[in-house]
């Protein structure tokens, strides 16, 4: 019986909800971010004092995370905002990644530079998820605050890539890119990759100015598009084996 990552995963999950173990957790390093997403639920700017100061040290995430491995955890994602702001951020992935856990990068791929993507690849994590905001640099200036950053993003994936780094492409859907669907699925299909669509756009933390409500879609226009993506571009679970173990009978 072939075995796939789904399969091993979702035994692993079962296993733990019955044990009441903690398998996998998010780690939300910062809530800054150097774009300006009108849809997104966080609203820190990069430079924010006053977030970086609210802000868990070095040593406290390292804590936090040694805790969470010692409860069980196997696999945890680091997440922001956008966690490469932290300038500690190395160090953090280093000591976590040293803890056996497998590790997942959340990361609008702006900040990911050559000498970068070389670093991940001395020490790669499970995978890098990128979300792609457009297909061109108005949509980015439109969505984002940023054009430049189309291209920033598309030269990091193709770095990342380089380097032999999992990476996982996905796009939050609004009024402002949807017209640029189409395009995204090709840009991703040309590194090989497949368009994952977050099907959910999260209200507003309290105090932030953006306005993610405003721009979701309707409940039918997200539902048909979702489905559009699951035929059109299906996931393809990873393959790990051709046989399960064998219980102690051989059978």
């Amino acid at each position: 019986m072939s075995l796939t990552w789904t399969k091993l995963t979702g035994d692993l999950i079962k296993s733990a909800s019955e044990r009441r173990i903690p398998l996998a957790g998010s780690l939300e390093l910062t809530a800054r971010c150097n774009l300006r997403c009108k849809m997104c639920y966080v609203c820190q700017s990069a430079g924010s004092k006053e977030a970086i100061n609210s802000e868990l040290t070095t040593a406290q995430w390292i804590k936090l995370a040694e805790e969470i491995r010692d409860e069980g955890a196997l696999f945890t994602t680091l997440t922001g905002g956008e966690v490469l702001l932290r300038k500690d951020f190395k160090e953090i992935y280093e000591n976590i990644t040293q803890l056996g856990m497998r590790v997942v990068v959340f990361t609008n791929g702006t900040l990911i530079t050559p000498e970068l993507a070389k670093w991940f690849g001395k020490i790669p994590p499970s995978r890098i998820s990128i979300t792609l905001y457009g297909a061109s640099e108005d949509t980015y200036e439109k969505v984002c605050g940023m054009g430049e950053g189309f291209n920033k993003v598309c030269r990091a994936i193709e770095e990342l890539l380089a380097e032999g780094i999992t990476v996982e492409v996905k796009t939050t859907i609004t009024k402002g890119n949807v017209q640029d669907y189409d395009k995204m699925v090709d840009i991703a299909n040309g590194w090989g990759l497949k368009l994952g669509v977050i099907d959910y756009v999260s209200p507003r933390r309290e105090g932030c100015y953006t306005d993610p409500l405003g721009n979701r879609l309707s409940a039918i226009e997200m539902a048909e598009l979702v489905k559009r993506s699951n035929l059109e571009n299906p996931y393809a679970d990873e393959h790990i084996a051709d046989e399960i173990w064998k219980d102690s009978d051989g059978a």
